[in-house]
């Protein structure tokens, strides 16, 4: 091996074999942040002269990196020099709060959240106040500190809830709160796949049938609502990494393969070509012309159509339309049966669950109601695919004693709620199986899979 000084040419024989290795951007082997490159001169080469090889470095801002990587969800271990122990730490740490100096003020008005400019601003949602951020902030700085491992006792299983995967052809057409980027949701899987150990369903209830021992870092994946990028990304995405989920299907939107009502209601406020909204008794007359206070009307709307029936959500949302007269029309975002059934076929890892017909709150309904809403999907799915469903989640995550003794008495196997979320641990009550919203970026991913979130972060900060 021949080493040779930066700045200081090497010459390399017409007719030997060189192996040239100049260094990289990062992963620097002298810890100094630098970008390494090497200059070959093949001029002489046509004339039986050397080739000169010389090695050259710039510097670049390190911290700057790092916290641009994180901004962006990758994982700043890729820059070197590698931090250890407490450096690690404060390295970390800075990045994060740099990333929250960044952050868009607006979901809506993030860069790359809308293909189409004309719908940038048409909703703003309110900023994190400083006191979530900082919030945020702590709980990426007690995990990265493995602090939640000494306050949280860890075990048990984290069942993950996923709504849309959005691509730019119909990121404009999803509210973000519920989409999660593709490429982002890529990034996700390829953490679970590494970092974590992901159970189908069935054997986390077959474990604590038995009282059988959980894995430690146990994640399950779970979809609501049935969306169409359940077969277009997702699965394909599980597939490359051999895991399990479950999608639990609004039979109704399938029948029909219509969109989910929240996303009707998006659609409405960001093409909207009108600017005025009436809705006597939910928010009354608003003035959309301001971003700001769109987003306000948006989600006093949103909040009053998910405690609606479907026929009442059903004449709100046509109001909606009348009024805000929407120049757009959404792509198909809802999964058909035929698609159902090819995923049952195609992705035999990927199991189907049930999630009502309608996909209404069933804290609101009768006792009637309730049974009629889970018999009756139950009946959809096993009509339309053959297949009998064993799980079931309840809408907008929210259960009660009525909802959960039916699903009790439709024999299916568990049935899951996001209010109030935690991590899934033996005694749990298999009808009230509390789950974990999956986060829209990778920044609290490693925390919120760990086992040790929401326990940790509520003793210490005695907030989730």
């Amino acid at each position: 091996m021949h080493s040779v000084q930066q700045g200081t040419p090497a010459t390399c024989a017409r007719d030997d074999v060189w192996l040239v290795n100049p260094g990289s951007v990062g992963q620097s082997r002298d810890r100094q942040p630098h970008a390494r490159y090497a200059l070959l001169d093949f001029a002489g080469r046509d004339e039986d002269r050397a080739t000169t090889v010389s090695f050259a470095s710039l510097s670049y801002d390190h911290d700057k990196t790092i916290a641009k990587l994180r901004l962006a969800g990758l994982e700043p271990i890729v820059a070197m020099p590698p931090p250890t122990a407490l450096r690690r730490v404060v390295v970390r740490a800075r990045a994060a709060l740099k990333s929250l100096h960044e952050a868009p003020a607006s979901v809506v008005d993030a860069p790359g959240l809308h293909e189409s400019p004309a719908m940038t601003s048409a909703v703003s949602f309110p900023a994190a106040r400083w006191r979530r951020r900082g919030l945020r902030f702590a709980q990426r700085a007690l995990h990265a500190t493995g602090l939640d491992r000494v306050i949280a006792p860890g075990g048990g299983a984290v069942i993950l809830c996923y709504h849309g995967i959005s691509s730019p052809e119909d990121s404009a057409f999803l509210d973000p709160r519920y989409a999660v980027r593709r490429d982002v949701f890529e990034q996700q899987m390829r953490f679970l796949a590494r970092e974590r150990n992901v159970l189908p369903l069935a054997d986390l209830i077959d474990r604590l049938q038995r009282g059988a021992h959980i894995p430690r870092h146990s994640v399950v994946v779970t979809f609501d609502d049935g969306y169409r990028s359940t077969i277009d990304v997702a699965a394909p995405t599980l597939q490359h990494f051999g895991l399990d989920a479950v999608v639990y299907l609004p039979t109704a939107y399938v029948t029909d393969a219509r969109p989910q009502y929240i996303d009707e209601l998006y659609r409405m406020f960001t093409t909207r070509t009108r600017h005025a909204l009436d809705l006597a008794g939910v928010i009354g007359g608003a003035d959309l012309s301001d971003p700001q206070r769109a987003g306000m009307a948006y989600l006093r709307t949103d909040e009053y159509l998910s405690r609606a029936g479907p026929e009442d959500r059903s004449r709100t949302l046509q109001l909606v339309h009348d009024q805000l007269r929407p120049r757009l029309t959404a792509p198909r975002l809802t999964l058909t049966w035929d698609e159902v059934a090819r995923l049952g076929r195609r992705y035999p890892r990927i199991d189907v669950g049930v999630h009502t017909r309608h996909h209404v709150d069933l804290t609101t309904c009768t006792p009637a109601g309730i049974e009629e809403e889970i018999s009756v999907s139950i009946a959809d799915v096993r009509s339309a695919t053959g297949r009998t469903p064993r799980h079931h989640s309840f809408p907008f995550g929210r259960s009660c004693t009525q909802s959960r003794e039916a699903a009790r008495r439709a024999a299916l196997s568990s049935a899951v709620v996001t209010e109030p979320a935690g991590v899934v641990r033996h005694g749990a009550d298999l009808y009230h199986l509390p789950r974990l919203t999956a986060p829209t970026t990778m920044e609290l991913f490693p925390l919120v899979t760990s086992g040790t979130f929401p326990d940790a972060s509520a003793t210490l900060f005695r907030r989730v």
